[in-house]
């Protein structure tokens, strides 16, 4: 695969249909509240990155990039949000790629979602200890697999061969990548976005973290798989980088609580996006 034609030839990433009307109902209602509005696009990779995207082009004064799904949205403006969220549904929601048969839209956005989750509540904790910014590691982990999601959209057969290698050697996912490595190409597209560079870092750096928000989201990431919620069935839990979990100084009592609360959450959320049931098992 040429990484960089790959890159520049992708105009939109999928969302769940069902998340994706949530989203456009909030953005169409004049009266939907601001914080429900945030709240909605908040919650898919997609649209998201979409925002953040807008926020961070071309910000005219603006002295530093934005890290925050909230901040980008009072940067942009609520009409200009919401222009941008139906536009995710103009360019993506009629005409679903054809995804892998493995791959639903629905299982990644959980995923997606329950390591933002894992990831902002463990920074919430961490806190006491050193800085972080939460709102930055929420966005970090939403976004962290946005490279393996252009693949399935825009390479399936690429994906689908990564799946066998990994299923045949027993080996984690991002082990049995050659040519595309999601990290790689997720980092990229951050970069084309003109991200923070701490979420570039994050993006590109989950599976081999170095400190920061990318050691925390590889945290969040080992947690999603081992509660139940890989992005596909069958995928082989990725190990924990010990230097990430020893970056962290919080107790597996704590980091269980955290697991909970987040599993708590996604449930609801699941229901308020109109996704609510068991993960799928497709292929």
């Amino acid at each position: 695969m040429d990484i960089p034609s790959f890159i520049s030839s992708i105009a939109a990433l999928p969302t769940p249909p069902a998340v994706l009307e949530t989203i456009a109902a909030a953005a169409e209602n004049r009266e939907t509240p601001d914080d429900a509005f945030v709240k909605a696009v908040r919650f898919d990779p997609a649209v998201a990155g979409r925002i953040l995207r807008a926020a961070n082009t071309n910000p005219g004064n603006f002295p530093h990039r934005i890290s925050s799904i909230a901040n980008a949205v009072a940067f942009l403006g609520r009409d200009r949000a919401s222009r941008l969220a139906l536009l995710s549904r103009s360019l993506s929601g009629n005409r679903l790629p054809e995804l892998p048969p493995f791959f639903t839209l629905e299982n990644f956005w959980r995923h997606a979602v329950l390591v933002a989750l894992f990831a902002e509540s463990i920074g919430r904790h961490v806190q006491r200890y050193t800085p972080l910014d939460e709102q930055e590691l929420f966005s970090a982990g939403l976004l962290h697999d946005v490279g393996k999601l252009a693949i399935a959209a825009g390479s399936a057969g690429t994906l689908e061969s990564v799946r066998l290698r990994s299923v045949a050697g027993s080996l984690p996912f991002f082990s049995a990548e050659a040519e595309a490595p999601h990290a790689t190409i997720g980092a990229m597209l951050a970069e084309q976005w003109h991200l923070p560079p701490e979420l570039r870092r994050a993006i590109g750096g989950h599976h081999t973290p170095s400190g920061g928000a990318a050691a925390i989201v590889n945290v969040a990431d080992v947690m999603a798989h081992l509660v139940g919620y890989p992005i596909f069935s069958g995928e082989v839990l990725p190990p924990v980088d010990e230097t990430a979990l020893a970056a962290i100084p919080l107790p597996p009592e704590r980091l269980k609580i955290i697991a909970e609360d987040g599993l708590d959450e996604l449930f609801a959320l699941e229901c308020a996006f109109g996704i609510a049931g068991p993960m799928a098992t497709a292929g």
